[in-house]
């Protein structure tokens, strides 16, 4: 009898997994349409390009490029912390409630935003390093102090991340 229902548990969980992260990724989806679509402005023609609007379109496709790292980062914490599903399978929350961990949580509070910022940060590391190995000169010394800068906090907040998931898996 307990290996039937150990064996039902584990042909069930591939399943709540799945519908797990299918339903953050949506949701992350939506998020990042908006900021797709924020840095689909980047693609403007050239000749409005010689109005002087630039430093706005730049600003608002790093912007967007760093929101999408943060929203997808905050999904990845959603899996991590975990999420409630009903007696149907399907989970259902709002944007936001408070900003505490509990009973009632949302989408965003202090614990998934952090690990979007985390990831934010391991993303300009990365992309730092990518910039740095590729090019040569200032730019070569700029993305390089940028990918050192963002080490210290991707190690920093790894450690933080890393306790504060143990914290609360043990609830």
């Amino acid at each position: 009898m307990a290996d039937r229902r150990r064996r039902n548990i584990v042909l069930r969980l591939p399943r709540a997994v799945r519908e797990r992260v299918q339903w953050l990724l949506f949701a992350a989806d939506d998020g990042s349409v908006a900021a797709d679509s924020a840095r689909s402005v980047d693609r403007i023609p050239e000749s409005h390009q010689e109005r002087g609007l630039d430093p706005l379109w730049d600003f608002l496709f790093c912007a967007s490029s760093l929101l999408l790292a943060i929203f997808f980062g905050a999904a990845l914490g959603n899996v991590v912390r975990g999420v409630p599903l009903d007696a149907s399978g399907y989970f259902f929350e709002p944007l936001w409630i408070n900003f505490r961990l509990g009973d009632e949580t949302g989408i965003l509070d202090w614990y998934t935003i952090l690990v979007g910022v985390l990831a934010m940060l391991a993303l300009m590391m990365h992309g730092g390093l990518w910039v740095q190995m590729k090019t040569s000169g200032a730019v070569n010394g700029r993305a390089g102090k940028l990918a050192g800068r963002a080490w210290w906090g991707v190690v920093a907040l790894t450690a933080l991340v890393t306790a504060l998931t143990f914290q609360i898996h043990r609830k």
